[in-house]
This record gives structure tokens, sequence and C-alpha cells, in this order.
């Protein structure tokens, strides 16, 4: 009997290491390399090949992500709409039933996180509604509105939701920077709807207030205040650009947290009858990478006539990287839960199994150290956001114009090809245009409308 238990165990730990050996990002690198290639019909078949497969049932709301943004680049705005609606949805239902669910807390302290179906970062959960917000304006912005509220609306659910700081007593994401991109929406079409000036200028007021490097916000404020949209005969030409590539996750061991558990390890070793596997695999955890956007902002042409500039409204870098900061001591208190977990498991196994013999306790040493080996930090995340979202606005007499475009560098000799777009301006009424600058350049094409 006690033989049985012994085989068991170990099966079991093999089972469990071998649910720890996956990667999402090598899963879908293809995608991201012909993506940033701008070639996006090879990009969209290589991503419905990786969603057929049974491996990846659990990031199928995160392809679902990546798939809608190669729908905004082509200005399939519809088909982007109904997938970003759908993961929203699906994230808002994971979070709730996460709370609640023991079972699925226990197997991701038995193996990783990576054998939960992904719920999504708290910054990408804002971002979903941000892009739904810019998704509707160049759809037919019927729900631009409600979606540029729900951006500020689900950050404040996820601030209420937060743990508590147990030495401060205050919730632990209050500290979450405000997202200046949902009072800038609703601020914009306000003016153009006629709607009650001083709920323009709160709009405005809070787009200065979270966006405090956001320098044009206080001269939009002024604005509001004297000017309901344009002058007689002109319309405004809003410009959103998808700048840079977001951030991404990579694993990182985290020494401190290794240091505890090896002391952990030498104190119950030393008073137990049955070893502890030491602790020779480190502690993997996700940490957020950015990197910095190679070009500044985009240069903004009427005809030859540089117009305007792009100027930074939403760092998601900045939002990714301080979250995690926020979150680092429970994240590391997570992964540190795990490593218990799994070594009492280990303990378990010896007590049922009687093992008293040196193989034995080797035997089953060996196995608990790759089961922690075979442990992966869950680095999945929504890899095609840009860096940052920059906007820039332009008021020009009603008609049809071409604007140039051109992403620009610190360096003089560095900069895009000029992109050229017409665009057709309405007496009193906003227009749009929305395009994706990589590293490399345009992604897909440039978008514009007129609701």
């Amino acid at each position: 009997m006690k033989k049985t238990w012994l085989t068991c165990g170990l099966m079991i730990i093999l089972g469990l290491a071998v649910l720890g050996c996956r990667s999402y990002h090598r899963n879908v690198q293809s995608v991201h390399a012909d993506f940033y290639r701008n070639d996006l019909a090879r990009a969209s078949e290589e991503l419905s090949k990786q969603k057929s497969k049974k491996v990846n049932r659990k990031n199928e709301d995160l392809m679902k992500l990546e798939e809608s943004m190669l729908h905004m680049c082509r200005g399939e705005f519809r088909q982007a709409e109904s997938l970003l609606r759908e993961v929203r949805d699906r994230f808002d239902a994971l979070e709730n039933a996460r709370l609640a669910n023991t079972a699925q807390k226990m197997a991701s302290l038995l193996s990783d996180d990576n054998a939960l179906p992904y719920a999504g970062e708290d910054y990408e959960k804002v971002m979903i509604r941000a892009m739904l917000a810019i998704n509707s304006l160049l759809l037919d912005g019927e729900d631009a509105r409600a979606y540029a509220n729900q951006i500020n609306l689900k950050q404040q659910e996820i601030m209420a939701r937060s743990e508590v700081d147990p030495e401060t007593g205050e919730k632990v994401k209050k500290s979450y920077r405000n997202v200046a991109l949902g009072p800038y929406i609703c601020a914009i079409l306000n003016q153009t709807s006629m709607m009650d000036q001083m709920e323009t200028i709160r709009e405005w007021t809070k787009v200065c207030q979270w966006a405090p490097d956001f320098l044009p916000g206080k001269m939009l404020l002024e604005h509001a205040k004297t000017t309901p949209h344009s002058r007689p005969g002109n319309g405004v030409l809003h410009i959103f650009v998808m700048l840079g590539r977001g951030p991404r996750k990579i694993q990182v061991n985290e020494p401190v947290t290794q240091l505890s558990l090896l002391l952990a390890d030498q104190i119950v070793s030393a008073t137990s009858k049955h070893s502890v596997p030491p602790t020779i695999a480190p502690v993997p955890i996700p940490k957020i990478e950015t990197k910095p956007c190679r070009y500044r902002h985009v240069d903004v042409f009427l005809g030859e006539k540089l117009a305007s500039r792009t100027v930074t409204l939403t760092d998601v870098n900045r939002m990714a990287r301080e979250q995690f900061e926020v979150n680092k001591p429970w994240i590391v208190a997570r992964a540190a839960a795990r490593r218990v977990v799994k070594k009492a498991g280990i303990y378990g196994i010896k007590e049922a199994s009687g093992v008293n013999s040196t193989g034995g306790e080797i035997l089953l040493d060996l196995a608990g150290i790759a089961w922690e080996l075979a442990e992966e930090a869950d680095t999945r995340c929504w890899s095609l956001l840009p860096g940052e979202i920059q906007v820039a606005r332009i008021e020009l007499p009603a008609g049809t114009h071409e604007i140039g475009l051109q992403g620009i560098t610190p360096s003089p000799n560095d900069k895009t090809s000029l992109y050229r777009q017409t665009v057709t301006l309405e007496d009193g009424r906003n227009s749009y245009l929305f395009l994706y600058l990589a590293d490399d350049g345009l992604i897909g094409n440039i978008q514009s409308q007129t609701p």
C-alpha cells in the first residue's frame, strides 16, 4: 500500500511538472513577427492555426485580443468590436469566478498560473475599454461615449476590489494612475453634440488633472470655456496614433524570495524526520518589460505645411510598469506560497508512503526538484498593444483635405516616409483618423471616418 502511495505520488508530480512546460509567447512568436513586418494576412493565418490547437484553449481570449488589433489596423472595426466585447465580458466573468473558485486556486498552486484560463492584467482590462472607445469613433461613434466612461469605471472597480495593505490599511491599488483617454473622448464628443458646456469643462478638467504632462490639455480646457466646438464653417480632425510596442512579460527570479525559502528549507529539514527538497530551482515571477518607442511623435502636415504634432495622452508602457510595482509583493507572495505547497506535497508523500531509506528520500527529493524546475512564470499578455496612445486636434475648413503624417525620432535623419491620407470634414462636426506606427513603420492602413 505504501509503495502504491509512492508510485502514485511520483506520477502526480511528473504530471504536474508537465503542466508547467509551455509558453504562450513561443506559440505566437511568428504572429508577432508578421504583425510588426506589416504582413497582416500572414499574421492572421498563423493566429488562426494557433487558436485551433488544443494547447491554446486556455489562451483563447488572449488570442482574440491579438486578433482585434489585426482587425483595427485593417479598418475592420465591426469585427474588432465584437472580439473586444467578448473578451471584456469573459474577463469580467473570470474575475468574479476566480474570487470564489478554490479548486482553480489550488490547481495553480500545484503547477503554476499557466494552468488557469488567462483573466487579464488590470491595465489590459482598462485598455480593452480604451480600444473599444477608439474603435467606436472610427465605426459610427454610437457607443464611443459609453465605452469611454467604462474606462474609468473599470479602473474604479479594480481599485475597490484591491487587497488591503496590512501596514497602511489602505487599498493597494489606490495609487493607480487614472487614464485620461476616457474623459478626453467624452469631452470631444460633448463639444460636437452641443451638450452642457459645464459638463464638457469638467471632462477637460479631468484630462488636465489625470495627465498633467499632456501639454494641450490646458489649452483645450480654455477653448471649451469660450468656443463650443469650432468656428463657423470649420470642422475638427482628431488623430489617434498607436505608437511603438506595448508591454510584455518576461520571467525573472526573485532573489529575496529565493533566499527566504532556502532558510525555511533548512529550518524544516533540521526539525523534521524527513528532508525537504532543497531550493535549487529559483522562484520565477513575471515581470513587465518595455522598450522606448522609436518615434517620439507624429508630425501632421496640411499639404507641405506642418500643421500639428501628436502628444502622448496615455502611456501604456508606464501604466503597466507602475501597476507591476504596486502588485509585485503579492506576485512574489503567490510564488512563495506555490513553492511551499509543493514542498508540503513532497513531505506528505513521504509521510504517506512511509519511506525510510536514503534512496527513497533522494528519489522523492529529485522529483520535487523537477516539479519546481518545471514551474514557469505566467508571462502571457496582450502583446500587440501599443506603447503609447498619442493624439492631435486640428481645426480646418469644412471640405476635403490631404493630410500628411510622418513619424519623428530624436535623430533628424531618422524618420518614416510621409504617409498621406485624404479626409473630409463637415461644418461643426468631428472627423477621426487612426494609425498604428510601430518601430519599423506603419502597420496596416491609415483609417479615417466622419461619423
